[in-house]
């Protein structure tokens, strides 16, 4: 089986010796491209080898083949470049510089489409017939080149995507804390509990909570909220004294998934005024095997109070950034780098579409400090001089439980998520060359 391709109008090779772009003269262009299995065109082929068969049947390398006349005319269709079609005017120095370029081997096979678009791919030169020397004489060699293309045509030009990762205004996991709609959700403990309008923080709603009966612990609390294990989190409570002032508590009690208690985190006293709003905050990492909480305000003793509350928060303190790629090519993308600068803790890159993330213990602490994850070398690497040096940083990085390589970026839109802990400053780049097939 063979892929068939549009003819090219120009096709040139550059390799470490230079570059060769061919002549028009008996122009002649054949390209054949087995398939691993008859029909691995419909299952979305790639050069990628998968030996553990997780992945699409690989292609096998296309062949290229170039015929044409190296004449002593004059070249007067345009070239490629500084890649002309050889030094001097004879055929002689212009099939040894072609010689020269194709001794270099391994480089890149370039094509023009007849929109004008260049593409390139990676190939390897084949031998070439010996110049015969009274043809050169004749003033016109016929030259065949065949090259092993090993990947998909590329774009000429790199596409670069940025995305700033600043912070951003999550909301809470909390049901209902600004009590607008009333105080569904919330349940008295020992306390009555009852919806207000006005004079509230912010809004028109808040919840009022009167302690008729002292108790060691009475007030207002939450039902149970889903959390992640081990997972930094901050919660807020903003309160009012009413009539009176008594001292006030912001408490979360844990819970694993058989709802077995763990212990609870609070943000001690807060002596409140009747005159002005103040917070209560406890910032926590969740326990390790923790699965809900529930959110207490509460008074402690034996104190009958009245209390006013609004704006009541439980936020992860990791955010989330979404955002999107574009891949304009007609294949995967396997060779994209990707790079995070700037202020940044430990950073999770996650490609919603394909499904594959990489978490890095990494550590930016400004705009000098670079994560790069390279999927051509499969290397991650840091830098604190703004990408003059690099660091090995493979071991900080853990990939997707069934991924055998970093990142990879499907044909068209790629939703991506890139979540941090704590606040975030920094700039978001990926690097790539579409391919085509």
């Amino acid at each position: 089986m063979t892929l068939s391709t549009r003819v090219p109008t120009l096709v040139a090779f550059t390799s470490d010796r230079g570059g060769f772009c061919f002549p028009r003269t008996a122009f002649e262009w054949e390209s054949a491209q087995p398939f691993a299995v008859p029909h691995a065109a419909l299952v979305g082929a790639s050069y990628g080898h998968d030996f553990l068969g997780l992945r699409a049947a690989p292609k096998q390398p296309a062949t290229e083949t170039v015929r044409c006349l190296v004449t002593d005319a004059d070249w007067s269709e345009p070239t490629w470049g500084e890649w002309d079609w050889g030094d001097g005017e004879s055929v002689t120095a212009r099939v040894a510089h072609l010689r020269h370029v194709v001794a270099g081997g391994h480089g890149r096979l370039w094509r023009q489409e007849p929109d004008g678009t260049r593409r390139w791919a990676w190939a390897r030169a084949l031998a070439m017939p010996q110049q015969r020397s009274h043809l050169a004489a004749a003033g016109a060699v016929p030259v065949l080149v065949s090259f092993r293309r090993q990947s998909d045509w590329y774009a000429e030009e790199e596409t670069i995507v940025t995305v700033p990762v600043v912070p951003s205004q999550q909301a809470s996991i909390l049901p209902n804390g600004d009590f607008e709609e009333g105080i569904d959700g919330w349940l008295g403990e020992g306390a009555t509990i009852s919806h207000h309008v006005g004079a509230a923080r912010t809004g028109d709603g808040a919840m009022d909570v009167v302690v008729e009966t002292p108790a060691d612990q009475a007030g207002a609390r939450t039902p149970d909220v889903s959390i992640a294990a081990a997972k930094p989190y901050t919660a807020r409570g903003w309160m009012l004294g009413v009539e009176d002032t008594p001292t006030c508590h912001l408490l979360l009690a844990q819970y694993d998934a058989s709802h077995t208690f763990l212990g609870t985190v609070s943000s001690g006293g807060v002596e409140l005024s009747t005159s002005e709003w103040r917070e209560a905050v406890v910032a926590f990492t969740s326990h390790a095997e923790a699965a809900f909480v529930r959110v207490f305000l509460v008074t402690f003793g034996s104190q009958a109070a009245a209390f006013r509350v609004d704006d009541v928060t439980l936020n992860p303190n990791a955010q989330t950034v979404p955002f999107t790629v574009m891949n304009p090519g007609t294949a995967t993308v396997h060779h994209a780098v990707f790079t995070i600068a700037g202020t940044v803790l430990s950073p999770v890159l996650r490609n919603v579409t394909t499904g594959e993330e990489v978490s890095v213990d990494f550590t930016g602490g400004g705009p000098d400090d670079v994560l790069r994850l390279d999927a051509a070398r499969h290397t991650v690497e840091i830098s604190d001089d703004g990408g003059e040096s690099w660091t090995d940083a493979y071991d900080l990085a853990v990939l997707g439980d069934t991924q055998l390589g970093l990142l990879t970026l499907a044909p068209g839109e790629n939703e991506f998520e890139l979540t941090v802990e704590d606040d975030p400053d920094a700039e978001f780049r990926a690097t790539f060359h579409p391919p085509y097939e």
